[in-house]
């Protein structure tokens, strides 16, 4: 049962009454920009996380990016930004490439099916040299 003054809370009762709090999002920043060999930010704000484990993964792939402050693939260029004070779980893409522009998910491993998605757009520009 949810509390409506008390929103992200549940009321659990049983032979005795507990309350404890669910995670939900925070701030939302739904589409990030970023330029060819520039490092982007995903930016994922969740609050009262307590025991559940942050995941991020691209939508394109079935395999998560990372599990906690765990990276599981290969790809270097992809790390996690934890700033307790914020609550962010921040997924930092180093020297982007046109590969990563896409719809990625920051995911709350509850039972409850909890994302937020981001896209990362990826501009590529062109240098012009002058003749002089």
């Amino acid at each position: 049962m949810t509390l409506s003054r008390d929103v992200g809370k549940k009321e659990v009762t049983g032979g005795r009454y507990q309350r404890y709090y669910t995670p939900h999002f925070g701030t939302r920043v739904n589409n990030i920009t970023s330029y060819i060999g520039d490092t982007a930010t995903l930016y994922c704000s969740i609050i009262n996380l307590g025991t559940k484990t942050v995941v991020w993964r691209k939508t394109s792939s079935r395999h998560p990016i990372t599990v906690g402050t765990f990276t599981f693939i290969s790809d270097k260029s992809y790390s996690i930004q934890r700033q307790i004070e914020k609550n962010e779980w921040n997924l930092v893409i180093k020297n982007v490439q046109p590969k990563h522009a896409g719809l990625y998910e920051c995911h709350i491993s509850s039972k409850e099916k909890q994302k937020f998605n981001v896209y990362l757009n990826v501009i590529v520009y062109l240098q012009m040299y002058a003749n002089l």
